[in-house]
């Protein structure tokens, strides 16, 4: 794609939660409550450990 010079459209995913709509942009850091931001580092922190670690997903499971 680089090489064409062509860029690749971000990935968007939303939530509704009551009567508000939250928006999420892949590598956007502008919504106002920091606090998802932080919630979403931790589970790509730990979707990422688990990734690596298949007897950590089995364990997760299991605790659910």
């Amino acid at each position: 794609m680089k090489e064409n010079s062509q860029k690749k459209i971000p990935g968007c995913s939303w939530i509704e939660v009551g009567q508000e709509l939250h928006v999420f942009v892949a590598s956007d850091k502008s919504h106002p409550e920091k606090e998802i931001h932080m919630i979403l580092d931790l589970l790509e922190t730990d979707m990422n450990y688990a990734k690596f670690n298949p007897l950590y997903s089995s364990v997760k499971e299991f605790q659910m």
